[in-house]
Parts: C-alpha cells; sequence; structure tokens
C-alpha cells in the first residue's frame, strides 16, 4: 500500500471531522508523544497507541480554561487511550465519529451528537472522532448540587459511579448550544472567556445528571421559604446585589449566600418581586446606567459605564439599554 501525503492527511481528516470549537487555536500533531503531552492537560495520560499507520497519525488539540472548569477540543485519527487515574470527572460531547470508553462505571459507545459524563478512577477508550473533554472537578460539582439544593452535602461523588451517557435529548443539546456560545467568544480573548461563568452552567449540568432529583421542588423548600418570608435573609440578598452589579453574579453564588435552594430562590424573587433573579439584575444594572448618563457630571465613556454596571460587552450593554428605554445610551439626555 503506498503511503498517503501527510499534508492530504490533514485535508482528508478535516473533511470527515470539522473542529468541534472552530474558534479555538488548535496544534496540529503528527506524533504520539506530542499527543501524549497535550492530552495530559486535561488527564493524566498513562499510555496511548496509534491504531492507523504512522503517516497517517494525525491530530489537532485546543485548550481553553473558563472559570473552574477545562475545555479540550480534539480531532484525530483512530487512537487507544490509557488513564490509569484521575481523581476528576469529564464531560465528553460528540462532534463526529465515534469513541469507545470504560471505566470503572461501566463501558458506552459514543457517537455524533451524543455525550458522556465519565466519573473518577481509570479510563480506556479508543476511536476516530471529533470531541469536546470538559474537565469538572468533583469539589465544584458537589458545590454546584449544594447550591441548587440549598444543602452542604447534597452530592458525594465516589469513583466508579455508573458512566452517564447522553443519547439526544435537552440536556446534550443544551451542552452542544452552551459550548457554541463559548466558540463565538473565543476571538473576544481567553479574559473574556473566564468571565462568562458557562462553567456555572456545566457543574450544574454535571450535578443534575448525578442526582437528578435536584430539579424536583422538594417541600422542604418551601416550608423554608415560608420561615424566612418576613426576615432579613432575602432584604441582606438584595442588598449584597446592589452593592454588586459590577461583578459577575452567578444563581449558584446567590444560592450559596441566601442558602435558598434553586426552587426556593426562583420562588422568593416571584413572590417579593414577581421576577426572575436574573432579569431582576439586569434591570437594576440598567437603571443604575440611566442614573448615571442623567447626572450633571462628567459622563465616563459608555465601554467603562458598562463595565461598571456589570457587561463585559458594550454592544450587549447598548442593545438590553435600547431595549428597556427605548433609545440607545450614547442619546440620554442629562438632567
Amino acid at each position: 500500500m503506498n503511503e498517503i501525503p501527510q499534508q492530504f492527511c490533514w485535508i482528508l481528516m478535516d473533511g470527515i471531522f470539522d473542529r468541534a470549537l472552530p474558534n479555538l487555536i488548535y496544534a496540529k500533531i503528527s506524533q504520539p508523544a506530542d499527543l501524549y503531552t497535550a492530552l495530559n492537560r486535561a488527564a493524566p495520560i498513562r499510555s496511548l497507541q496509534s491504531l492507523v499507520p504512522e503517516a497517517q497519525f494525525l491530530h489537532e488539540v485546543g485548550n481553553v480554561d473558563i472559570g473552574k472548569v477545562g475545555v479540550l477540543s480534539q480531532t484525530g485519527s483512530d487512537t487507544a487511550f490509557y488513564v490509569e487515574h484521575t481523581s476528576d470527572l469529564h464531560l465528553v460531547v460528540m462532534y463526529g465519529g465515534s469513541l469507545v470508553v470504560k471505566t470503572a462505571g461501566g463501558t458506552v459507545q459514543l457517537r455524533k451528537n451524543e455525550a458522556g459524563l465519565l466519573p473518577p478512577g481509570y479510563r480506556q477508550s479508543s476511536g476516530r472522532h471529533s470531541l469536546v473533554a470538559i474537565t469538572l472537578p468533583p469539589a465544584a460539582v458537589e458545590g454546584a448540587a449544594a447550591a441548587i439544593s440549598g444543602r452542604a452535602g447534597t452530592l458525594r461523588i465516589q469513583e466508579g459511579f455508573e458512566l452517564r451517557s447522553l443519547k439526544g435529548g435537552p440536556m446534550a443539546g443544551l451542552l452542544q448550544s452552551l459550548l457554541s456560545s463559548l466558540d463565538a467568544v473565543l476571538p473576544l480573548g481567553e479574559g473574556l472567556v473566564g468571565q462568562l461563568m458557562s462553567d456555572d452552567v456545566l457543574l450544574r449540568a454535571a450535578a443534575v445528571l448525578l442526582d437528578p432529583t435536584l430539579l424536583s421542588e422538594e417541600p422542604t423548600d418551601l416550608l423554608r421559604l415560608r420561615e424566612r418570608q418576613g426576615r432579613k435573609t432575602f432584604d441582606e440578598l438584595i442588598d449584597f446585589i446592589r452593592a454588586n452589579l459590577d461583578q459577575p453574579l452567578r444563581l449558584s453564588d446567590l444560592e450559596a449566600r441566601s442558602q435558598f435552594s434553586r426552587w426556593a430562590l426562583q420562588e422568593a424573587f416571584r413572590q417579593r418581586l414577581n421576577t426572575t433573579p436574573m432579569e431582576w439584575i439586569r434591570e437594576q444594572r440598567l437603571q443604575r446606567a440611566m442614573e448615571h448618563l442623567q447626572r450633571a457630571e462628567e459622563r465616563v465613556p459608555l465601554k467603562e459605564l458598562a463595565l461598571r454596571c456589570g457587561y463585559l460587552r458594550l454592544s450587549h450593554f447598548s442593545r438590553d439599554f435600547k431595549k428597556r428605554f427605548g433609545l440607545p445610551p450614547s442619546q440620554v439626555d442629562r438632567l
């Protein structure tokens, strides 16, 4: 059999499996030793073996960190991997090809548009694929579960838990939609990517995959809410939000600070303010911007004002401001 030129192999690979995150910076890898080094950022690879001839060994790998989690995008030829032990969970989202994964919690074959949550411990996998692997620290997933439920110790992650696979359905679609949004802001720089709080959504998704009852409206939530009505807990949370409108405000942060569960927090805002937490926060940020623009003193640049009001992008700030007040911020007259 004639050897295939490497340049042709790159074109062939790109034609079969598109990169999962096109805007990520990728390294092209043609040697197993280089792939070993690249993948160790996501998990401690004990060994890997190419399952194709040397000239056809071709991979592309890119990485980005978002808050508490790491994201690795990989496209490559048929290869077998062995991880002796990892303390992290990994959420794998497939974009092309297939991947057979064996863990202490079971064996599964993942294909395009499917996803799997892999437990800590050993891993064996093989396949030709395009995927995104998301590294999730167990403590962060447990913290997300506690924030959702309003109770510490809600979830305890053990090695070798049953491997969770998503073959279609809303959760798999949510993950791909979230990663698509992440990819869209990559050209703006990793600094912005890290501030978008996508890690909070990913950690919550992993927690719910491990314990679907977190989404249930438990009677204890309603009891806790009724007990706190008329007390200062909710008012203290409102004061905290108003004092930190320039900072990222995640639902997990609000739940942890107030000790409300996910459902109880939403219900408290509905009963007290007839809105959701994030809608109320957006309204407060826009009102603060309007008040500043109407003052007589010298204005700060709109980009700086957007940052002071919790907006990382001026375009998003201008869009929301115009939608709320009917005119762009640049046209507000001073009093």
